[in-house]
């Protein structure tokens, strides 16, 4: 090889990382480092995304071989569905409940509407502290405090400590509801696969609560376990899912572009820092829920046919 395509090689090389706003190589000590676009701290948007973050870099979560997007996918899709069997296997013990610590049928069933109410506060603080932190170990440690806010469902001193903890139980919960689709966005962008990611995500918020019947029903006919075994399931599970879900990869590709690329090359990305609090992520989430609920028709229909046919079936209960 002659001296000329040697300089080539080596000029070529040398460009792939300087062209690169926001890196620094650290394998060879250099101090050279480019400014970040400032354009990001004017950012209308709450969370600043780096152009740097993008479906083309090599280290993207969107070029993970295909069994192992689909694993990860699957795994957390399988927490969705285990977290919603709450929702609905609450129903078939309410009249064990109300044996035991009495009320009227419109209060214990307050325990299964606070689960819900629990699952839409949730998403307001998770959701935005996902895309700061990352999704791996909110996962996981949301899903070991669901697991022992179950020991007071299972273990109640009266009826308004169980209905407390089915809220608790929901906003915890609340993690897989709110970061799947987030997760799954992650690993497949806007792949044509993502199609078929999210209708495995859509399936999975589906399945839980269709099984969450027969379980409770089951449950409550079974004379050695009745009623606590609604908490003492999601217990023994829920450990067993955050111990699990412990051992998968991050899937931020904020995160894992620049450790991955400070792993395998040395080089250091210095992704823009917002002047934007987590806060700010927060009340940016919870007043567009509500401006998105009053300024589209479609979903304020949507809203209210579901909230009256939830009430209806309540009632008719």
């Amino acid at each position: 090889m002659d001296s000329s395509s040697l300089h080539r090689g080596s000029s070529e090389e040398t460009n792939r990382y300087s062209s690169t706003p926001g890196v620094r190589d650290e394998g060879k000590g250099g101090s050279s480092s480019i400014k970040a676009d400032e354009d990001l701290e004017d950012s209308v948007l709450p969370i600043g995304i780096s152009s740097l973050i993008n479906f083309e870099h090599p280290y993207h979560p969107i070029h993970w071989s295909a069994w192992k997007k689909w694993a990860i996918a699957t795994v957390y899709c399988g927490l969705q569905a285990f977290v919603t069997l709450l929702s609905t296997d609450y129903l078939p013990v309410e009249s064990l409940i109300q044996e035991r610590w009495g009320g009227s049928t419109q209060v214990v069933t307050l325990g299964q509407s606070m689960f819900i109410v629990g699952t839409a506060v949730g998403p307001v603080v998770l959701g935005p502290l996902s895309d700061i932190w990352g999704r791996k170990w909110l996962y996981v440690g949301a899903t070991y405090i669901y697991a022992l806010i179950n020991v007071g469902i299972a273990l109640p001193t009266g009826l308004p400590m169980l209905v407390s903890f089915m809220f608790l139980a929901g906003l915890t919960g609340s993690v897989a509801l709110c970061n799947v689709a987030g997760t799954i966005a992650d690993l497949f962008g806007d792949d044509a696969a993502a199609g078929q990611g999210m209708a495995l995500y859509v399936l999975s918020a589906s399945v839980g609560p269709s099984l969450g019947g027969p379980v409770g029903e089951w449950i409550a006919e079974n004379p050695h376990m009745r009623y606590p075994w609604i908490g003492w399931i999601n217990v023994i599970i829920g450990a067993i899912y955050a111990t699990g879900m412990a051992l998968l990869p991050e899937t931020l590709p904020g995160i894992v572009i620049p450790r991955t690329a400070k792993q395998k090359d040395g080089v250091e990305m210095e992704l823009p820092m917002s002047r934007k609090s987590a806060l700010d992520d927060v009340i940016f989430a919870f007043t567009m829920a509500l401006k998105i609920m009053v300024t589209e028709p479609i979903v304020l229909s949507l809203g209210l046919y579901n909230g009256r046919f939830c009430a209806f079936l309540t009632a008719k209960n």
